[in-house]
Order: C-alpha cells, then structure tokens, then sequence
C-alpha cells in the first residue's frame, strides 16, 4: 500500500470515528434529557 492510500484511508477511519462519538454522544445527550424532563415532572 503506497502512502497517499494509507493516508486517505487514516483520515477516512478518523471521519468514521468522529461521527460515531458525535452520534454516540448526541444519544447520550437525548437519553439524559429524557431522564431530566422525567425527573422535573415528578
């Protein structure tokens, strides 16, 4: 594999990863806000 090939692919794995945590953490976001909203109306 020549170096331009494995650069592009490191980046393309990076941008998979970023999107994964972003995804991830928006999940945990959505699950937090639903425990908060259930504990504010008691």
């Amino acid at each position: 594999m020549n170096t331009k090939t494995e650069i592009k692919l490191k980046s393309l794995i990076l941008a998979q990863i970023e999107r994964w945590r972003h995804a991830l953490h928006m999940q945990v976001e959505r699950q937090r806000g639903a425990t908060w909203r259930r504990v504010a109306n008691g």
